[in-house]
């Protein structure tokens, strides 16, 4: 028998590539990881591509694939006049919509004409020539931009320094008076206001004696003795219309008063150069004075405190003060103080490293993310956002899962838990469960893949079933042929899901509706080859 089904060429090269290509299908059922989609993807990828290339890209059978992430919808841009002057700067403001935290964006700026109008990558304007220009905000993540446009005159600017007057305990606005006791050899610490428009400045003492502090708005000063004290503020500012010198003095007359040293040799009490601290945690500084911080005006007579308010938080009673670490960086922590020999600078640093935040949670688009689309993913953890590669990541309830950098992509449907662990911070562990399921463009390519393939089958299926319907059903041929080819199918079709189980291959799943889209593959190939057999050969 086996000689009478394998007398002709035809058959035995049919038979041969139909074992291949049954083998091959059962060895993608029980293959695990990314390779059990290889396949379908690779034929229905192709196809999708040609359907797009012929159309003119109007059919794309990917469609609706696009990667997850935290994505804006337009920008707006704020801040800054559409008149702009030669000399000045400004600042554009750009605003992701709708309003919310988009943690993977970053925006760049460009001008259409950078002599005219120049722009900086945190959003300053510096116009430089006359003429008509545009500022483009975008987001290089998902592509979003908006222009808004300028107009730049060559009018020119003279920038200016105004003084507001000064204030100190003694007096809350002491005028052009101040003091200086000659009783304990020391000064109070005053504050000078100005307003300016200049970038820099630079702050000196042209008459008398006195220590300065010129922070942003403030000139802060300890006299040093009686009789009249000159402060100058002056500066630079370069433009198109060239150096522009500022500068303007506020004279006070500084008189003797008796009163207490209130900060005199301020210090802090056992407290090494730095001190390091996790985000959350507290520390406690003794300082050698238990009056600085009964109340404001107090804190008033003798310091100004200097430190970054995003780093750290303070409070202060009696003598101690308690710092709080809110985020990672570094900061000095910096009293200035009036002293016996004028101003006083006691500073300790303080460095806040990434603890383990209180509260965290995997962010993805929503709890549902779709089969074969890449998957932004970002961890937030109090207020600080972790990229993903900052996490060793597992998925359990799948192996066919790649990270591609922060982009997770899940072939298989159904639910999946994801675990990161913070590669550098110990206990910092996060888990979030996730359904996945079959994206638009996933059930193109599956469809197409898995149905094309056991299309291909069934041609090589039905000449190897007609030959064997020849040799046992030599009056029903046709009939028996087909229903060979299509019984045989069937089971291949549910062999192949089967295989898929957990009990043959770890983290896969099978499907009743797999079974029928490999079926409808094989039985239309099946019908065609019948149809062909129907056809009257014509005699030569």
């Amino acid at each position: 028998m086996l000689k009478k089904f394998f007398n002709k060429k035809r058959v035995i090269i049919c038979f041969i590539i139909y074992l291949l290509i049954t083998a091959f299908i059962f060895a993608q059922s029980l293959a695990s990881g990314s390779k059990s989609a290889e396949t379908s993807d690779l034929v229905g990828g192709f196809l999708s591509s040609a359907v797009s290339f012929i159309t003119g890209g109007k059919v794309n059978l990917e469609d609706g694939d696009k990667t997850e992430g935290l994505y804006p919808e337009s920008i707006s841009i704020t801040g800054a006049p559409a008149r702009l002057v030669i000399g000045k700067t400004y600042t554009v403001n750009a605003t992701l919509n709708p309003l919310g935290s988009y943690p993977l964006s970053k925006l760049s700026y460009s001008s259409s004409d950078s002599s005219i109008l120049k722009v900086s990558q945190n959003g300053t304007l510096t116009p430089l020539s006359s003429g008509a220009c545009s500022i483009t905000v975008t987001d290089t993540l998902s592509g979003v931009s908006a222009s808004k446009s300028f107009y730049v005159s060559s009018e020119v600017y003279t920038h200016q320094i105004t003084f507001r007057g000064v204030a100190s305990n003694e007096s809350q606005d002491a005028t052009d008076s101040v003091y200086y006791s000659t009783s304990t050899s020391t000064g109070a610490m005053y504050v000078l206001g100005y307003q300016s428009d200049l970038k820099t400045l630079q702050a000196t003492v042209t008459e008398g004696d006195a220590d300065i502090l010129l922070t942003n708005g403030m000139v802060w000063f300890v006299t040093k003795k009686a009789g009249p004290l000159t402060i100058k503020l002056h500066g630079e500012y370069k433009n198109a219309n060239g150096d522009q010198v500022v500068e303007n003095s506020y004279t006070l007359d500084v008189k003797e008063k008796a009163f207490p040293a209130y900060s005199t040799d301020f210090t802090f009490l056992n407290t090494p150069q730095t001190i390091e601290l996790e985000r959350g945690e507290t520390t406690d500084l003794l300082t050698n004075s238990s009056t600085y911080f009964s109340g404001l005006e107090n804190v008033q007579k003798a310091l100004y405190l200097s430190y970054d308010n995003q780093i750290i938080h303070y409070s202060a009673s009696g003598q101690t003060i308690t710092l709080t670490a809110n985020k990672e960086g570094s900061t000095p922590f910096t009293f200035y103080s009036a002293g016996p020999n004028g101003l006083k600078v006691t500073t300790v640093n303080v460095v806040v490293k990434k603890g383990l935040p209180a509260f965290s949670q995997i962010i993805t688009p929503n709890t549902t993310i779709k089969n074969g689309v890449p998957t932004r993913i970002t961890v937030i953890g109090d207020d600080t956002t972790y990229l993903a590669s900052e996490f060793d990541w597992t998925v359990v309830g799948t192996e066919d899962y790649t990270f591609n950098g922060d982009t997770l992509t899940v072939n298989d449907n159904g639910t999946i838990t994801l675990k990161g662990t913070h590669k550098t911070i110990s206990g910092f562990s996060v888990e979030r469960t996730i359904n996945v399921e079959y994206s638009y463009g996933f059930k193109v390519r599956k469809f197409i893949g898995h149905f094309l393939l056991f299309l291909t089958l069934s041609v090589f299926a039905y000449v190897v079933y007609k030959r064997l319907a020849e040799l046992t059903f030599p009056k029903k041929v046709m009939i028996m042929a087909v229903v060979f080819t299509l019984l045989v199918g069937f089971i291949t079709a549910g062999i192949s899901e089967l295989l898929q189980l957990g009990v043959f291959t770890a983290f896969r799943g099978s499907s009743f509706i797999d079974v029928l889209i490999d079926f409808a593959g094989y039985f239309v190939g099946t019908a065609v080859c019948f149809g062909i057999n129907l056809i009257p050969k014509k005699k030569g």
